[in-house]
């Protein structure tokens, strides 16, 4: 049960992390935020959410906590700060994903390059663009 909650977090941390080392540090929620808007990405790839859902996912998300755009330069800093995840289990990257929505599918993986191809899905959001209903 207490997996469920992580959803996330695993790209969160990474990214709240990396902040960390810069002058300007995103709160907690602000990097969860963003880690959950990766992950409904991962969702829809991998556990087949509806593109209506990722849309509304990641809409909403944006229009409370905005949009800090991530350098593709730090992609792999960041693929590095999630394989220390303590959640992890040998060498893969361990992530809460969802499919529907409110349904928790725990110990789910992805490929570096699935995860950085939703990190480039959340840099190419605009909160402006975002029609959430």
């Amino acid at each position: 049960m207490r997996k469920a909650l992580n959803f996330g977090h695993t790209i969160g941390h990474a990214v709240e992390s990396l902040m960390l080392e810069t002058s300007e540090p995103l709160l907690h929620g602000e990097a969860i935020a963003i880690g959950m808007i990766c992950e409904t990405y991962l969702s829809y790839k991998l556990q087949g959410l509806p593109e209506e859902d990722l849309k509304d996912i990641s809409g909403f998300i944006l229009k409370i906590f905005g949009h800090y755009p991530i350098q593709e330069t730090d992609f792999q800093r960041l693929l590095q700060l999630m394989q220390n995840d303590k959640k992890n289990e040998g060498d893969r990257i361990n992530f809460t994903l969802i499919n529907p929505i409110g349904k928790a599918i725990i110990n789910q993986t992805a490929s570096a390059e699935e995860i950085v191809e939703s990190l480039r899905y959340y840099n190419q959001q605009h909160p402006k663009d975002q029609k959430y209903h």
